[in-house]
């Protein structure tokens, strides 16, 4: 499920949506709301058995509304593999009933209100009853995050996605973040994606979740610990952020853009398991990833954990050049052709003279990043002259060429 970070201001303050649930009634594209636009009756907390469309499809469930005088409003739903949050506004008065979610189209109903009973009836949808419940501390920590602003930082996320979470099932833990794009300084900007995983036991099911409307999370629930990678060790919350491990390798001298960042908690073996900032810098020359043991305050050699994927890649060409060769070889004896022809498998010949250097598949493997790198800059000028190993001083910083 692909979820977008929503846009934010220059001052990198993240503005979801309208920003706060304070300021939201004041946008333009909002119905104004005053005292006089919502029946006070409405003002509250109310519950139902109801359905809604999930990740996982429409299904039925446990639905909480609460309902500020301005009119604005947030339903939290849970019901068997889901659970969605939907803020926005409602106007309601003399039996007409109006239900604006940020995102999303508006519901259209008439409404009737008998003593701590709510019954909503629309056109296109059975009557729904909804009974009137005294708010809980969750109701009130949901109050408190919509009128705090949101940062735009992974730690910050992390924090908010917990509390959301933990009304989801109460024994949800944090075990993966992971943010694509983030900006030069580690934040989460505009065109960054931003996913927090967050797994309960008791429901043996994880919660994919994304910044949302007004400090809200989009969410997904998922059975199982399918995209945990394997590592169900929660880690502790609030989490170093990604923006101060930016700045630590700076001062190290580790200076790069990266293209994607992931905390999780890594199994190592005998050393015992760490929590990991394992980040993916543009410049190829630095390595596949940039990581940081959070525990020890350090960064480390990434190939511990991840391997060496160019060494890899050489040791595999190799196996699978000689594979090639010995098929040939007992193709060509068993038709008494002679002497199978030697080659590579793109078709290009190999030098076997004695002396001659060996295939060298690292630099084969820094070519393809090279030639990666300079596809996804978008320069296809660049690109055709790491392709022809024509790389200028220029191409060589940028790609590792």
């Amino acid at each position: 499920m692909i979820l977008e970070a929503y846009r934010h201001s220059a001052s990198f303050v993240v503005v979801l949506a309208m920003g706060t649930l304070a300021a939201a009634c004041g946008h333009s594209d909002t119905p104004r709301l005053s005292q006089g636009a919502l029946d006070p009756d409405l003002i509250g907390t109310w519950a139902a058995e109801d359905s809604r469309f999930t990740a996982t499809g429409y299904i039925k469930g446990h639905v909480v509304m609460q309902v500020w005088p301005k009119g604005q409003y947030v339903s939290i739903f849970k019901g068997d593999g889901g659970f969605t949050l939907e803020p926005g506004w409602l106007a309601a008065k003399g039996g007409a009933w109006k239900l604006r979610p940020i995102v999303g189209g508006e519901t259209i109903a008439s409404y009737s209100v008998n003593g701590d009973t709510l019954t909503l009836s629309s056109p296109h949808a059975s009557p729904v009853t909804w009974h009137r419940t005294t708010p809980d501390a969750r109701l009130e920590r949901v109050e408190a995050m919509l009128k705090t602003p949101a940062t735009p930082t992974a730690s910050d996320w992390a924090l908010r996605g917990l509390q959301w979470a933990r009304m989801w099932e109460a024994d949800a833990e944090l075990f993966a973040v992971s943010v694509q794009d983030p900006t030069p300084a580690g934040y989460v900007g505009h065109q960054s994606q931003l996913f927090l995983d967050y797994h309960s036991a008791r429901a043996h099911s994880r919660l994919s979740v994304s910044p949302g409307p007004v400090g809200t999370v989009i969410t997904g629930v998922f059975p199982g610990d399918k995209g945990l990678g394997g590592a169900l060790d929660p880690m502790p919350v609030p989490i170093l952020d990604l923006a101060d491990i930016v700045n630590a390798a700076r001062l190290v001298k580790v200076k790069s853009h990266y293209v994607n960042a992931m905390l999780s908690v890594e199994r190592t073996g005998a050393a015992g398991n760490r929590l990991v900032w394992s980040m993916t810098p543009v410049d190829p020359r630095l390595g596949q990833h940039v990581c940081f043991d959070v525990p020890r305050a350090q960064f480390f050699d990434c190939r511990t954990i991840y391997g060496d994927q160019a060494a890899d890649y050489e040791r595999l060409a190799a196996r699978a050049a000689a594979a090639f060769q010995s098929l040939m070889h007992r193709g060509y004896a068993a038709s008494g052709g002679g002497a199978a022809p030697t080659g590579s498998l793109s078709g290009g010949s190999v030098d076997n003279t004695p002396g001659a250097p060996a295939w060298d598949g690292g630099a084969a493997y820094r070519q393809s990043s090279a030639e990666s790198a300079a596809y996804w800059s978008g320069d296809p000028d660049a690109y055709n002259r790491v392709q022809n190993h024509e790389c200028s001083s220029s191409d060589s910083e940028r790609f590792g060429c």
